[in-house]
C-alpha cells in the first residue's frame, strides 16, 4: 500500500474523556490525520473523541498493550506515525515541530521526544520516548505493558544505513498527578509478570517489575534489586539498558551504616565510578549514600562526578530524573561537602553559584 505525505497522530483510550480532549486538539494541531482507538470506555471517551471530527476506532481491551496499538497502527495511511497517550499532549505553542521534525535527514526512521513526566503540579522527571517515526509494516509493538519497538527490527534498519535521533518535540505527561500510583504499579507489575512468561530475560522489563514491587513496598521487590546489580556488577561491562541505573538507586537507598563496607556495597559503588559516569541517577544516588553515612570526600567526587555531567551536556537519559536539575544538585552538595572537608575556596565558589542562580 502506498502511503500519502504527512503525519498521523494516534491515541488509545479508556476512561480519560477529560484529559482526552486536550490531547485531541494537540494531535490536530501536530499533525494532518488524528485517528482514537478507544478500548471499552464507559465515560464519554469516545463522545469526545467524535465531537472533535478525529477518526474513532473501537475495540475490545485484547489483554495487551501492544496487540491493543498494534490495530491502531495497522490504520494509519501516511509517510510518519506520531503517537501520544491519552494523558500527554506536546508543549502548547510547539506543535509545529513534529511536521518540521519529518522533513529532516531522510535517513531517519525513528525519533524520540523529550517528555516531563508530572508527579504533581510543580515536580516532573523526564525521559526520551519513541513517538515520531516512519509508518512501515514491521514498525510494530511489543510488550504486554511498556510496549516497545522489537530490539532486533531497529537495529535491522540501523544495520541498512537508517538513523534513530532525538527530536526537538516535546511532550507534557499528567498521568501520575492526582490518581493511586500504588494501583498503577499494581496493574503494571501484574501486566510485567505476564511479559516476562511470554518473553523471558528482557532486561527492561526485569527491572521494571522490580520498580514496580519495590514501590508497593513487596520484599521481592528488594530482592530482585539486589539480583540485578549484582548481576550487573559481576559483568564488569556497560549496562545493557540505561533502565538498569534504576536499580543501583534503589540499592543505594537501602545501604545502612553497617553495610556500607560489605564487599557488595564497596563493588557497587566502584562499578558506578566505572560505568554509570555518564549516569546522573546512580551518580546522585551513590553521592547522597556517601553524605548520608559521613564519607564526605567520597561524597564530593560523586557530587563533581555530577557537575562534570552538567557541564559537558553529555550524559544518559534516566529514568526519573530531570536534567535540568543536575547543576542545582551538584552545586549544592560540593559546597557541602568542600565546607564540611575544609575546602573553603571550592565551597565559596559552588556557594556563589547558586547565589547567582537563585537571583536570576
Amino acid at each position: 500500500m502506498s502511503l500519502a505525505p504527512g503525519v498521523t497522530g494516534v491515541v488509545m483510550v479508556k476512561n480519560d474523556a477529560e484529559r482526552l480532549a486536550k490531547c485531541i486538539a494537540s494531535l490536530k494541531a501536530a499533525c494532518d490525520r488524528v485517528i482514537v482507538l478507544d478500548t471499552g470506555s464507559t465515560d464519554k471517551s469516545v463522545e469526545v473523541a467524535r465531537d472533535s471530527g478525529v477518526q474513532v476506532m473501537e475495540h475490545p481491551w485484547t489483554g495487551g498493550f501492544d496487540t491493543s496499538l498494534n490495530i491502531l497502527l495497522d490504520a494509519v495511511e501516511t509517510e510518519w506515525t506520531f503517537r501520544l497517550d491519552s494523558d500527554e499532549w506536546v508543549v502548547p505553542g510547539s506543535e509545529g515541530e513534529v511536521r518540521r521534525m519529518t522533513q529532516q535527514d531522510p535517513r531517519i526512521f525513528l525519533m524520540a521526544c523529550t517528555r516531563r513526566n508530572f508527579i504533581d503540579t510543580k515536580r516532573y522527571t523526564q525521559d526520551h520516548q519513541p513517538r515520531l517515526w516512519r509508518t512501515a509494516p514491521d514498525m510494530r509493538f511489543q510488550g504486554v505493558v511498556h510496549e516497545q519497538f522489537p530490539k532486533h527490527v531497529i537495529e535491522a534498519k540501523r544495520a541498512a544505513g537508517g538513523h534513530v535521533a532525538l527530536s526537538s518535540v516535546r511532550i507534557l505527561h499528567v498521568g501520575y498527578v492526582g490518581i493511586d500510583t500504588k494501583e498503577k504499579h499494581r496493574r503494571n507489575a501484574e501486566l510485567v509478570r505476564k511479559e516476562l512468561e511470554l518473553r523471558p530475560g528482557q532486561i527492561y522489563y526485569e527491572v521494571s517489575l522490580a520498580d514496580s514491587l519495590h514501590v508497593l513496598g513487596d520484599p521481592e521487590g528488594t530482592a530482585r534489586i539486589r539480583a540485578l546489580v549484582d548481576a550487573t556488577v559481576a559483568r564488569q561491562a556497560p549496562a545493557e539498558h540505561d533502565i538498569v541505573a534504576l536499580p543501583f538507586q534503589y540499592e543505594f537507598d537501602l545501604v545502612t551504616l553497617e553495610d556500607f563496607e560489605s564487599e557488595r556495597v564497596q563493588a557497587a559503588l566502584d562499578y558506578t565510578r566505572k560505568f554509570w559516569n555518564d549516569s546522573p541517577l546512580p551518580t546522585y544516588a551513590a553521592a547522597l549514600l556517601c553524605r548520608r553515612l559521613g564519607r564526605h570526600q567520597l561524597a564530593l567526587e560523586f557530587f563533581q562526578t555530577l557537575h562534570q555531567m552538567g557541564e559537558s551536556k553529555r550524559f544518559r537519559p534516566c529514568p526519573g530524573f530531570a536534567p535540568e536539575v543536575i547543576h542545582g544538585l551538584a552545586w549544592i552538595g560540593i559546597a557541602e561537602m568542600a565546607s564540611k572537608l575544609g575546602q573553603l575556596d571550592l565551597a565559596a565558589e559552588f556557594e556563589k553559584r547558586i547565589h547567582n542562580a537563585r537571583r536570576g
